[in-house]
């Protein structure tokens, strides 16, 4: 996780004992949570790269696994924080556990925050890989304007480079190593 040094803003599924009970399932995570206490959003962060030769999005196959992939993490995680504060889910309450300390302690409830989820790509200064990555990108993002319009806590559900991930979001969410 990019802070370190303050591990109660951070959390992530993946480590929570709660989510590894039901990771058998088929429910997929993001990579990391982080809960910015001053705007009151809690990130939802996935990173993932695109190497030449690893996943070829011009192939239509490789770029509906992709895009599936993408869409599945964000509903599966999106639901997944849904049902944990919103109780509607026995089996899924437990999973508030692995939500950032100072979110659990600083939220109200459902709706009194927000909820931005990012998809964040490194990519290789190859240009077929980026053209690609662009279309991808459209693709996806209208597949995952959907979620955005279900629930008006998401105000932004997005894929972005690396590059443009620093540049757009608060200094510090987006880890600087490779």
């Amino acid at each position: 996780m990019p802070y370190n040094d303050r591990p109660d803003f951070w959390s992530r599924f993946e480590d929570c004992q709660a989510y590894q009970a039901i990771s058998g399932y088929g429910h997929k995570e993001m990579d990391y949570m982080y809960w910015d206490s001053h705007t009151k959003v809690l990130y939802l962060i996935e990173e993932s790269g695109l190497v030449h030769g690893e996943k070829d999005l011009s192939d239509d196959c490789q770029l509906e696994k992709e895009l599936f992939e993408v869409v599945f993490k964000a509903y599966s995680g999106f639901l997944m924080l849904y049902s944990s504060l919103t109780g509607q889910s026995t089996a899924m309450n437990s999973l508030s556990s692995c939500l950032p300390n100072a979110f659990k302690r600083s939220s109200s409830g459902w709706g009194t925050f927000k909820v931005k989820l990012y998809f964040i790509y490194t990519l290789p200064a190859d240009t077929s890989i980026l053209l690609a990555f662009s279309a991808f990108k459209d693709k996806a993002d209208k597949k995952l304007e959907t979620l955005k319009r279900c629930f008006d806590v998401i105000t932004s559900c997005t894929l972005m480079d690396k590059y443009s991930a620093k540049q757009s979001l608060p200094q510090g969410l987006v880890p600087t190593d490779s």
